[in-house]
């Protein structure tokens, strides 16, 4: 009895080995997928432009590594979990790189990406502000940090989510100052000027000087007027061109004007007066393209709103160094003023 009992215990013990060997030498089919043995429990690999770190958590057997090729970000393991570090993206595009997580033979690949960053240019590039100062605020949209520098003690700024916000103080007198705000964001700079003045104190009488023919300095008065949103020299003192108007472009943001050479002054049937800027070498330009700018500005020296006439750099000819008004009667044209270094000075308000 005991015999039998054996015997049959034995062949069900080999019965049983049997069965187990066969099915750990199966084919292909009963195998996993090596991929499978990892599981993604969560991922965080999608950044924004600023720098971070994400995280991976990973089910698997064995230990685990990673491996990333690349230069912007890097991956440590800490038992389950990969660690992705990320720097700024101080670029406009996207970039991705390819995470690759190991473990007991078996590997998964997963996208690391982060996407450009965006920034925003100010509204403007300069600013006016008055005299009596102010506040007030511009919208910029940047996705990394913005570092300002301001050099002027009498400016202000800080930016506040979107917004720069800005405080200029109050004017100790009527002269025209200057200040700057440099802002760099991402490895990009840019600046905003800031003009500080009252209008009364640029609107107003000015003399136009330079030199004239022979060398002998010559000047005439202009008032500076405001129509509108239009700006314009109105000629005082002058036989053929009296009150008539020449169109300048007046940025409020610098204090600067810009003339156009070509510019019509007074025009009646064949009879006008025509404006055109002289070349360093002695050639007349006649070209609406050609500029010259005047960037006005307190000058202690003279003691009042002054500038000169520079090349606005609009011309590709040799430099432009002084301005000519033609008049035209019955076909016959003839300078009525020529200036080389021509400037302009101011000598009082519309009152005067």
């Amino acid at each position: 009895m005991i015999r039998k009992l054996f015997y049959r215990l034995s062949l069900c013990l080999v019965c049983c080995g049997f069965a187990t060997a066969t099915s750990s030498c199966g084919g292909d089919d009963n195998n996993p997928d090596l991929t499978e043995t990892i599981t993604i429990l969560s991922s965080d690999l999608i950044f924004e432009p600023l720098g971070r770190t994400g995280s991976v958590e990973v089910q698997a057997f064995g230990t685990i590594t990673a491996e990333l090729e690349s230069d912007w970000c890097t991956a440590t393991v800490n038992g389950n979990v990969i660690n992705v570090t990320v720097e700024d993206n101080n670029t406009f595009e996207g970039r991705t790189a390819l995470l690759i997580i190991h473990a007991d033979g078996a590997q998964r690949k997963l996208p690391v990406q982060q996407r450009g960053m965006a920034l925003g240019s100010l509204p403007v590039s300069s600013h006016h502000s008055p005299k009596a100062g102010e506040r007030f605020s511009l919208y910029i949209r940047h996705d990394l940090p913005i570092h300002l520098n301001i050099d002027d003690d009498w400016i202000h700024a800080e930016v506040v989510g979107d917004s720069m916000i800005i405080n200029v103080d109050r004017a100790p007198n009527n002269a025209i100052r200057r200040g700057l705000i440099e802002f760099e964001c991402g490895g990009f700079e840019s600046q905003l000027d800031i003009t500080q003045y009252d209008m009364q104190y640029v609107l107003g009488n000015y003399y136009f000087a330079g030199t004239g023919q022979g060398g002998v300095a010559q000047a005439f008065r202009f008032r500076l007027k405001k129509v509108g949103n239009d700006y314009f020299m109105n000629f005082l003192n002058s036989d053929n061109w009296e009150n008539n108007d020449l169109p300048v472009e007046f940025n409020e943001g610098l204090c600067e004007l810009t003339f156009h050479s070509a510019t019509v002054l007074y025009e009646e049937g064949a009879n006008r007066d025509i404006f055109y800027f002289f070349q360093s070498d002695g050639a007349v330009v006649t070209s609406p393209t050609a500029t010259m700018k005047a960037r006005i500005y307190y000058n202690p020296f003279v003691g009042t709103h002054y500038a000169a006439l520079e090349d606005g750099g609009t011309w590709i000819g040799s430099p432009l160094i002084g301005f000519v008004i033609y008049m035209t009667r019955s076909i016959v044209t003839t300078p009525v003023v020529q200036l080389v270094d021509p400037y302009i000075m101011w000598i009082g308000d519309d009152d005067n």
